[in-house]
């Protein structure tokens, strides 16, 4: 699966052209949330540089603006796409913790907690609360 995600981002990103010096918006938070995407799984800040024709310390720089902006609602919107196309590659470990929807909710700081809690949502974790 490592591999078919690392294949799968290289033809994104000759598709969206975002080994290119273009420094767009729109270019700039797709590429910060492949960055994120690629060391979630496990991949070095070197080879993820070599994939955008950038320098790792570029990476390092990507990952942080992204931890500042992953709330954002115009970095949201840019990367939805991204996100509904990379769905098949966010894996998370779902753990028997609590089953209450609501305060999983309320403890989601970031965007990939609320992906993974849609993730939770999809594989039924949530009972339907009885009234």
């Amino acid at each position: 699966m490592k591999d078919k995600l690392f294949n799968h981002i290289k033809k994104v990103i000759k598709r969206d052209e975002l080994n290119t010096p273009n420094r767009e918006q729109q270019y700039h938070y797709r590429r910060i949330f492949l960055y994120a995407l690629l060391r979630k799984n496990g991949y070095s800040l070197t080879n993820s540089g070599k994939l955008f024709k950038r320098h790792h310390a570029t990476i390092i720089n990507g990952l942080k603006v992204y931890d500042a902006i992953k709330k954002d609602s115009v970095f949201l919107e840019y990367v939805e796409s991204y996100r509904v196309e990379f769905e098949p590659y966010l894996h998370y470990t779902l753990k028997p913790d609590d089953h209450n929807l609501a305060s999983q909710v309320l403890r989601c700081v970031d965007f990939w907690q609320m992906v993974e809690l849609q993730e939770k949502i999809k594989l039924g974790y949530f009972k339907k609360a009885k009234y």
